[in-house]
């Protein structure tokens, strides 16, 4: 009684285009760049969609990078990594003690 057929109550799903193909309900996404190539930092970026956190590559200040852009890296939920070079590795050593402090 009352089944509701092929709706999904939180409102994502696939939505059928008027030509008859298929897409995908948006979701609220962004991208960051934390860094560029500079003398003292290397490229890491955070993607950002709906309530999930995602950095690509952790280099050397990568936590003071997270203060000035004003990222909470306790809240960080994904850290996806490039190569394994210092470059991209680097602030690794500090965001794993500052996970153990948060009690990630």
């Amino acid at each position: 009684m009352g089944k509701s057929k092929g709706k999904n109550r939180r409102g994502g799903g696939v939505q059928v285009q008027a030509d008859g193909s298929r897409a995908m309900h948006s979701r609220p996404t962004s991208l960051e760049v934390l860094s560029t190539w500079t003398g003292d930092s290397a490229p890491s970026l955070l993607v950002t969609a709906d309530a999930e956190r995602l950095v690509v590559n952790a280099p050397e200040g990568w936590q003071r990078l997270c203060v000035e852009q004003g990222v909470k890296v306790a809240k960080v939920s994904t850290l996806c990594l490039t190569d394994l070079s210092p470059d991209a590795t680097g602030g690794l050593p500090g965001y794993q003690l500052t996970a153990y402090d948060a009690g990630l």
